[in-house]
């Protein structure tokens, strides 16, 4: 019984050991040939097996070349441990598979020879593939299972499919140069080394192409060698990026160490963010060019740097710092303002040392397209910045030096068209240096004309490059006179009204800007932009602090103009069938001008320059001291006559012009009439806003009368909230008691009607929209009806365009 046991126990320990046992194998050392031939292989162990399987240990020797091809039944060889020697190749036929297997859970490839065919690598189990060797670009890879390309540096050109786990390890750098992809979103593409995209086909076709990429180890690295849309890892987070060529991206993103481009990358849609969000000091370089929507640093770490070097970096949006310090070192910074939106790049840090400024180009733009001449009131937050810095973007009156394009005070009648504000006078002070400050607080008015007959003036980008003001800048203010101080934002970014008028001896009420629709200055109470000049009334004297931890990040803060339905300025231009010479007037009114000639609210005419004088029109109007003015008030509540004058050049007599647009806002209630005094026709321009009429030399001076009679008055009070009714009509007037007044809204629906029974009605509770008044009083100005236009609350753009920023 114990010889039986004995014996059943030598069997069972020899089957064990002879499933388990690896023979080692290497190649014939005389040329190799193909893997399922024993003439290939040396049996070092010499057990009898005559081609290794896939428990054996196998070795390609230098100069041989084992094939996989179709001699095997299978077309597939396994392997467990397979190490290919210097000048050793395997070369692995089409439609022929040499698989990692193993007779248990892992498989290694140690390759320091080379692979080649256009067959295929296979990981069925857990396979580690290394060494120094190459492969073919027709070689293809399949990770069913696990790979790990694992200490390797390589070219990988073929068909790579990832249907388990593709793992590149931290001492690996992988150039694919042929297709990548995953089978589907739940396989995975980790990267802890370097990965070279040089091929269109990187996780852009036969699968999924997001969630299965995951750079976000402290050792991966991505470069981007061939152009289009990045792709995306996991998460959206990257550690290194690099990109060679040009890319693009609809997406936000994140990276955690650094950023080298020495191509181009461009942010392609609106509130695009790419964070910057790692631990320790990160960095962009490379000497490539950004176009970026936002860019913010969040480090970890509040006392890490964002080093911006070497490159050129465009800032549609906002660059800002939520946590760190944000280090300017030899790149160029544009800030843009976007054509399309209401948007201009900003620059918004907590406190002032959050922006280190070392070296580079800082380029503040602002684009923008008035609506009409008038006056901009334009500052810049570039230290040290002068009219110097703006001479090529305005036509100048009165700066010395003169230079081109500009014109010397005596060529422009005396008038001077840059001015700043003494508040000790009160008084406008006319400015003849070039040098003339428009940053660190000072405030600026530049008058900014002209337009043509197709449209507005052409677009301007003020465009200054400096060093940027982020530092605590103080403006001397005064109380003394009407204590309103002419000032700026120093600052690259927008400043939070409230905030800033709490920390100063200032009314908080409002401020002001000149409202180029309006033509006086309007009281503000929301954000400031940048590069916008204001008006503040201080109640105690001292210094106006700017500091930046009252700034906000608002990109879409737009220049902000009130606008009363009623009322708007009416433009008048002239143009010829000549040429295409023109020229405008303005006719605005309030409340408080006189009908003559108003000192700092009126414009005289400038007129053409001596190489178009002979060939242009000029259009203004004559006040009582034979004063020729380009921009004109009126009061608006009592009927006036205006006197108009057209001085054609005397080569360009001919069949001319006169246009009178927005009539319908004009002064509402009014009858509007145009004579021509030297030929007696009378034009009622309610009803016909154009007249045309031959120029002649012998033409009286001034050539028209423009009449307005008023019988009422109508003033509107617009809405104090967005969409709410609080909007009111007041009519009043010396003869209207008696007589009724109906009101009907845009589409002709009755509101209500009203019988004066003084000289004053109101209709309350209105809505923002168009409405239409009629009535059956008779004076001498017969109005039957008349359009009126209530307002809502909006933010919109004066000062430097009328619609967009």
């Amino acid at each position: 019984m114990i010889i039986r046991f004995f014996f059943c126990s030598i069997v069972l320990l020899f089957c064990i050991t002879s499933l388990t046992y690896a023979t080692v194998f290497r190649s014939n050392g005389t040329g190799g040939g193909d893997w399922t031939l024993s003439s290939s292989w040396e049996n070092i162990d010499g057990d009898g097996e005559l081609v290794p399987d896939e428990n054996d240990e196998v070795t390609i020797l230098a100069d041989d070349t084992i094939i996989i091809s179709t001699l095997s039944t299978r077309n597939w060889e396994r392997f467990e441990n397979l190490t290919i020697n210097l000048d050793g190749t395997i070369q692995i036929n089409s439609g022929c598979k040499l698989r990692g297997w193993g007779s248990g859970t892992t498989a290694s490839l140690v390759n320091n020879g080379s692979i080649i065919g256009s067959g295929e690598i296979v990981s069925d189990v857990t396979t580690t593939i290394s060494g120094t060797g190459s492969y073919s670009s027709s070689t293809n890879f399949w990770a069913y299972g696990t790979m790990n390309l694992n200490s390797m540096t390589a070219d990988i050109g073929g068909i790579f499919k990832i249907e388990g786990i593709l793992n590149i390890k931290s001492s690996s750098d992988i150039e694919f140069t042929g297709t990548v992809y995953c089978t589907n979103s739940s396989k995975e593409l980790n990267n802890q080394g370097t990965i070279r995209v040089s091929t269109p086909n990187f996780l852009a076709s036969g699968g999924p192409s997001t969630n299965v990429l995951d750079c976000n180890y402290s050792t991966s690295k991505i470069i981007f060698n061939q152009s289009g849309s990045l792709i995306l890892p996991k998460n959206n987070q990257f550690n290194d990026l690099t990109n060679t060529a040009a890319l693009t991206s609809s997406s936000n993103f994140s990276i955690k160490g650094e950023w080298d481009n020495s191509s181009s990358f461009s942010s392609l849609s609106s509130g695009n963010e790419i964070t910057f969000n790692g631990s320790s000091n990160q960095e962009i370089k490379g000497g490539g060019t950004f176009t970026l929507q936002k860019l913010t640093f969040s480090n970890d770490d509040p006392t890490k740097t964002l080093t911006l070097s070497s490159s050129d970096i465009t800032i549609h949006q906002a660059l800002e710092s939520t946590n760190g310090i944000i280090k300017q070192e030899g790149a160029n910074i544009i800030l843009e303002s976007s054509t399309l939106n209401d948007e201009t790049g900003i620059v918004k840090v907590k406190t002032s040392s959050d922006y280190n400024y070392q070296s580079g180009d800082f380029t503040a733009k602002r684009y923008f397209q008035p609506s009409q001449n008038s006056w901009r009131m334009i500052s810049s937050p570039i230290i040290g910045a002068t009219l110097n810095d703006v001479n090529s973007e305005f036509m100048f009156c009165g700066i010395l030096p003169v230079t081109t394009g500009n014109y010397h005070a005596n060529s422009c009648g005396g008038w001077h068209s840059v001015i700043t504000y003494d508040n000790t006078g009160p008084s406008w002070n006319n400015i003849t240096s070039i040098g003339q400050s428009i940053s660190q607080g000072v405030g600026t008015l530049i008058y900014h004309g002209q337009e043509t007959p197709e449209g507005p003036i052409p677009p301007v980008d003020i465009n200054i490059t400096g060093e940027p003001n982020f530092a605590n800048t103080s403006v001397p203010i005064s109380d003394v006179g009407d204590a309103f101080n002419l000032v700026s934002n120093p600052y690259p970014t927008t400043i939070d009204w409230s905030a800033f008028s709490a920390a100063n001896s200032i009314n908080s009420l409002a401020y002001y800007i000149y409202d180029e629709a309006a033509g006086n200055f309007e009281l503000k109470s929301g954000d400031i932009s940048s590069h916008q000049s204001f008006f503040v009334k201080a109640t105690a004297a001292g210094n106006l602090n700017f500091n930046v931890n009252t700034t906000i990040n608002d990109y879409n803060q737009a220049f902000q103009r009130s606008t009363n339905g009623t009322n708007d300025p009416l433009k008048l231009s002239v143009f010829s069938e000549v040429n295409n010479y023109y020229d405008y007037a303005y006719l605005n009114t309030g409340p408080n001008f006189s009908n003559g000639y108003d000192l700092q609210s009126e414009l005289e005419e400038l007129f053409p320059t001596e190489t178009t004088f002979d060939y242009a029109p000029s259009l203004y109007f004559v006040v009582d001291d034979s004063s020729q003015i380009n921009l004109n008030h009126i009061n608006n509540s009592q009927s006036t006559e205006l006197f108009i004058d057209t001085r054609i050049g005397k080569y360009a007599h001919g069949l001319y012009t006169l246009n009178f647009s927005d009539i319908q806002k004009f002064m509402p209630g009014s009858c509007l009439i145009l004579e021509d005094l030297y030929n007696g026709v009378v034009t009622d321009l309610r009803l016909d806003s154009m007249y045309t009429f031959n120029s002649d030399s012998l033409a009286p001076y001034p050539r028209f009368k423009m009449n307005i009679l008023l019988d009422y008055d109508i003033n509107v009070t617009n809405l104090s909230c967005f969409e709410n009714s609080s909007g009111f009509i007041d009519l009043s007037g010396n003869s209207i008691e008696g007589y009724y007044f109906s009101l009907y809204d845009f589409s002709g629906n009755y509101i209500d009607s009203i019988e004066a029974i003084s000289n004053t009605i109101r209709f309350d509770n209105l809505n923002s929209g168009f409405y239409t008044l009629t009535t059956n009083h008779q004076g001498s100005c017969s109005l039957s009806s008349q359009q009126i236009i209530i307002n809502q609350p909006d933010n919109l753009i004066a000062n430097f365009i009328s619609n967009r920023d």
